[in-house]
C-alpha cells in the first residue's frame, strides 16, 4: 500500500473540520471516511451516531470544501457579509422582580379583574424592554474582520481561518451546510451540484 503524504494546509483543513462538523439531524459530531484508492479514492464525512439517518449519507469532502471556499471568498470580498444586527438583553433587577411578582399575586388572586392582569402584565414588559442593553458583538465581528481582510481567494479552504472564526458547520444529507461564525452570524449554503 503506497503512503500518500498530507500536506500541512490539508491536516490543518481536516483537524478544522473535526473540530467544529455536527450532524445537521441529531448534532452528534462528523466522521471522515474514505472508500477507494489512489486515483478512485473518495474523501466523505458521514454522522457518527449510528441510530441516525445522517449516518446512513455521506457528504462528500469535495463538496464540503467547495461550499466552505465559495463562501469565505465571498467573505473576504465583502466584510459586511458577516456584520450582525444588534441583540437586545436584560439584566433582572428589583423593578423586574417587583413587576413580576405583583403579576403572580394578580394572577394567583381569583378574584382580580382582566384588565388588572394586562396592566400588570404590560407593566413588566415595560419594565423589561427599559432594562434592554444591545449586545455588542462588534469587537468579534472585527475580529473575524481582520482575518478575512487579508485573506486571499482561493479554492481551497484554510483550515487555520476556519479554526479562528468557524463556531460551527452543520452539515445536512441533502448536500446543504449551516456555517455558524464566532459572532452568531450563520450562513446556509447548499452544493449547486449534487
Amino acid at each position: 500500500k503506497k503512503y500518500t503524504h498530507q500536506s500541512e494546509e490539508d491536516k490543518q483543513r481536516v483537524d478544522a473540520y473535526r473540530a467544529k462538523t455536527q450532524c445537521g439531524i441529531c448534532g452528534s459530531n462528523m466522521i471522515r471516511l474514505h472508500a477507494g484508492s489512489g486515483k478512485k479514492r473518495r474523501l466523505y464525512w458521514k454522522c457518527s451516531n449510528e441510530e441516525c439517518i445522517g449516518h446512513r449519507q455521506n457528504f462528500n469532502e469535495k463538496i464540503l470544501n467547495g461550499i466552505v471556499a465559495e463562501l469565505m471568498n465571498e467573505i473576504a470580498e465583502n466584510l459586511t457579509l458577516i456584520e450582525t444586527e444588534t441583540v437586545k438583553d436584560y439584566e433582572k433587577d428589583s423593578t423586574v422582580i417587583q413587576a413580576h411578582n405583583e403579576l403572580i399575586e394578580v394572577m394567583e388572586n381569583p378574584e382580580s379583574e382582566i384588565e388588572d392582569a394586562i396592566n400588570r402584565i404590560m407593566n413588566l414588559a415595560s419594565v423589561k424592554f427599559t432594562l434592554c442593553k444591545e449586545g455588542d458583538n462588534t469587537a468579534v465581528t472585527e475580529r473575524i474582520k481582520t482575518s478575512m481582510a487579508i485573506y486571499p481567494k482561493k479554492a481551497n479552504v484554510d483550515g487555520e481561518v476556519i479554526e479562528k472564526i468557524v463556531r460551527k458547520i452543520r452539515m445536512y444529507p441533502n448536500k446543504q451546510l449551516a456555517i455558524e461564525f464566532i459572532n452568531g452570524k450563520e450562513f446556509e449554503r447548499k452544493a449547486s451540484v449534487v
